[in-house]
């Protein structure tokens, strides 16, 4: 099946599919990019410790 084979509202159909697909994958990207799927807290509350040194 050719693309010139397809009827006006198929190819009306596939267009609007592929913009749905990369505007849903660059959504999913852009979610997961700024770290919204984490389930576990990856930072840890940082303790600064002081040790004194005799020589």
């Amino acid at each position: 099946m050719y693309f010139t084979e397809l009827k006006s509202n198929d190819r009306i159909l596939i267009i609007v599919a592929m913009i749905a697909g990369i505007v849903g994958l660059a959504a999913t990207v852009t979610f997961v990019g700024q770290g919204n799927v984490k389930y576990v807290k990856i930072f840890w509350a940082e303790t600064v410790e002081q040790t004194i040194v005799f020589e």
